[in-house]
């Protein structure tokens, strides 16, 4: 009969599993093409040559969500969340 494994090692290989499909999923972001879209979008859409900060325009699309894939709305909640948190 095989010795029994305590729960705080199993919690610990969850923890870390964890925690590689959270590396996986910040390593396969493609880097730059929220920066731009943003871009792209401040060619289209500014007007008398005022530009958005990508930081309003992250808020744009958390608060317009159907206007934009939900992959851009994904982009933007990660920014607003761990690339440009704002502080409270």
């Amino acid at each position: 009969m095989p010795p029994e494994i305590p729960t705080s090692m199993t919690r610990i290989g969850s923890r870390q599993s964890s925690q590689t499909r959270k590396k996986s999923l910040f390593n396969s972001v493609k880097w730059g093409t929220f920066s731009s879209q943003f871009n792209d979008y401040n060619k289209k859409h500014s007007k008398n040559g005022r530009k958005k900060s990508l930081k309003t325009f992250a808020n744009y699309i958390v608060r317009h969500p159907t206007s934009f894939h939900s992959k851009t709305v994904k982009r933007a909640r990660l920014y607003n969340n761990i690339i440009n948190p704002s502080k409270k």
